[in-house]
């Protein structure tokens, strides 16, 4: 690849733009600890996440991936919690802001996450934040 004296790589550019994460349609944030994906009821959420990467294409990092199970009902559910490792990933352009748009889950000790899985991939990207 050649580039002009003193430019910066196409990569090198994405790693100097701030990249953030929709916080359920309440803004945004970079780094968080915690990704609500059932926002609705708060009813399936990563927390205690550490990331390892953050900036450009992806992010990575590991945390406790959270799912009410609604036995007998929503509202009286237990939680299972299983160690994942986190991806964000495919940065979009949302109200001049560069947003992760997709997230992938997989077990870190093979339980299930959702759907009999021990992966799970979903859009994070929340309009109207």
């Amino acid at each position: 690849m050649v580039t002009g004296c003193g430019s910066k790589s196409t990569e090198e550019a994405l790693q100097s733009v701030p990249v953030y994460v929709s916080a359920c349609g309440y803004g945004e944030n970079q780094k968080p600890d915690g990704i609500t994906l059932a926002c609705a009821d708060g009813g399936i959420y990563v927390d205690g996440i550490t990331w390892s990467s953050w900036g450009g294409n992806s992010a990575e990092g590991v945390g406790i991936f959270h799912r009410n199970l609604c036995e007998p009902s929503c509202a009286e559910g237990s939680y299972i919690e299983v160690p994942v490792k986190v991806t964000i990933s495919e940065p979009i352009l949302v109200k001049k802001k560069s947003m992760y748009s997709q997230m992938y889950l997989e077990s870190t000790n093979g339980k299930n996450l959702i759907l009999g899985a021990p992966t799970y991939g979903t859009d994070i990207v929340t309009e109207g934040f």
